[in-house]
């Protein structure tokens, strides 16, 4: 090997092994003083908050010893009672996420639930006969209640997990096909429809026209990417929301009645809103009676003549006369009957994510 080749060579090797230091030592140690660069200003521009700007105080005071301690202890009773309001949804999460008595299995086999739901739901609508409480048909709902039921949020079906109803938006939401992917949908949209017809039992309601689900979706907000994901809120990490609505007829004195009925339910509901939508009243023709003619004549001192003495002792005792008890006379109400309201019922269904 000549001169010059040696020369090149050692040149060579010498590039060589200095791009391996760099790489393999330099490099990883830049990368990581980048980080600790970004950090430590990081840290510089929190800093500069407790620092005066131009004759401008500070925008916040530095913490004493006694200070931290207290947010320290702060911080620890928001941790416990935070696990105490997760313990409390978590408990009542288990009605929902439960399936029907005597399931063979969790899930349950897909034919053993789809005979059992079909079962139950007839209990239900026994239940309503049972109360007086119509299940409107489609075709025996009014212009009004149609016109409501449309402007409902329509569920597309697009995640697989989703269900439609059987009835076309009237009734029941009884879903229809029943899948594997949408069994325990339906089984949850069960439980939540239980809790509708008892809430209407108690209040005496007279029909239920329609029930509907849909997942509650979140507005995204202007001005963001696509691709750029908002930060979730506590609510949003610990909840899937399914929204619920539900159509009603129902004596007007007694719309309270269901709402108090829905919030004691063993089921997460969260009231969101009611809309009472009044009949309007028509012409109701009364038959009038001929007053009963009684001749009523006025009793003076002078029929008492010749049994009393002139001047009555006093205090006269003329008897006495049991007095009517007022629940026993009728109401306005029981003599004049005021046709039911129409009232839309708006909830969420909170279910407890991970469970």
């Amino acid at each position: 090997m000549g001169k010059k080749n040696l020369f090149w060579f050692l040149l060579g090797g010498i590039v060589i092994i200095q791009g391996i230091l760099y790489f393999f030592f330099i490099a990883p140690q830049g990368s990581e003083l980048e980080t600790l660069t970004e950090e430590l200003q990081n840290k510089t521009r929190g800093l500069e908050e407790y620092l005066p700007k131009e004759n401008h105080p500070p925008k916040k005071e530095i913490p004493t010893e006694k200070a931290i301690a207290g947010h320290g202890g702060y911080k620890r009773h928001l941790e416990e009672e935070h696990k105490k309001v997760v313990q409390f949804y978590s408990e009542k999460d288990d009605n929902l996420e439960k399936w029907f008595v005597g399931s063979p299995g969790t899930p349950p086999p897909l034919d053993w639930f789809k005979t059992k739901y079909a079962d139950e739901f007839k209990v239900l609508e026994r239940k309503c006969e049972e109360a007086s409480v119509r299940i409107i048909a489609p075709t025996d709902a009014s212009e009004e209640e149609r016109k409501i039921v449309t402007e409902w949020p329509k569920v597309a079906a697009s995640d697989a997990s989703d269900t439609l109803s059987k009835g076309g938006g009237f009734g029941f939401w009884e879903a229809e096909p029943i899948t594997t992917m949408n069994q325990k949908t339906a089984q949850k949209q069960y439980w939540v429809q239980e809790t509708i017809v008892e809430a209407l039992r108690s209040a005496s309601a007279k029909a239920l026209v329609a029930v509907s689900f849909a997942k509650l979706s979140k507005p995204k907000a202007a001005g963001k990417p696509k691709e750029e994901k908002e930060p979730q809120t506590e609510f949003e990490r610990l909840f899937e929301v399914i929204e619920v609505r539900f159509l009603v007829q129902v004596d007007y004195k007694n719309v309270g009645k269901i709402t108090s009925a829905v919030n004691a339910s063993e089921v997460n509901f969260l009231f969101r809103s009611t809309r009472v939508i009044k009949p309007t009243l028509k012409e109701i023709v009364i038959e009038k009676k001929p007053p009963v003619q009684k001749q009523i004549r006025l009793i003076t001192g002078k029929d008492f003549w010749g049994t009393f003495p002139r001047v009555f002792p006093s205090p006269v005792d003329l008897g006495t006369c049991e007095e009517p008890k007022l629940s026993q006379l009728p109401t306005q109400f029981d003599l004049l009957p005021e046709p039911p309201a129409l009232v839309e019922f708006y909830y969420w269904v909170l279910d407890l994510k991970g469970q």
